[in-house]
């Protein structure tokens, strides 16, 4: 993936995108993504799969919130 970090801004952002995947890809998220599409479709909510998906990664990350700022403040 990203190999060359240039500065500390491009080291944050790789760190979120690293975070970021590892998160998409686990079975709580994939978990959490199905129920909350399953409840959005229930509910006649438009986009319900793409809300869904925002709505998993937001709570996920807010979870993860520590990780992050840990990677981001070295």
């Amino acid at each position: 993936m990203l190999s060359i970090v240039t500065n500390k801004e491009d080291n944050d952002i790789k760190g979120m995108v690293e975070l970021v995947a590892e998160l998409c890809l686990s079975k709580e998220f994939e978990t959490l993504r199905k129920e909350l599409a399953r409840l959005y479709t229930e509910s006649d909510s438009k986009e319900s799969e793409v809300n869904a998906f925002k709505d998993a990664l937001f709570t996920m990350l807010v979870q993860n919130d520590h990780r992050f700022r840990t990677e981001s403040e070295k």
